[in-house]
């Protein structure tokens, strides 16, 4: 359920398909490289490679999605910044 829960809020492989490099978030492109699986001949190895597709989710987003279910178990204990318990 958690994995579910972290695809669904995570950006999907799609989009991280490829590593910029720019001067601002509105600059101008500086490089532009095919990442994380993201090259023709390497996406059925990623794929293989892994019982779920790949997303990006930041640790914000993640974390109380992960900490009910630490906590249940005993294996969260105190606090972490930005995560609500």
């Amino acid at each position: 359920m958690e994995r579910t829960k972290a695809t669904g809020s995570g950006a999907s492989h799609e989009l991280m398909a490829n590593n910029m490099c720019a001067t601002s978030f509105e600059g101008t492109e500086i490089a532009r490289r095919k990442a994380w699986g993201g090259r023709d001949d390497l996406r059925v190895e990623y794929d293989t490679a892994s019982p779920s597709s790949m997303c990006n989710i930041g640790q914000h987003d993640l974390e109380p999605i992960l900490r009910p279910p630490a906590s249940a178990t005993g294996r969260a204990s105190g606090s972490a910044p930005n995560c609500s318990n």
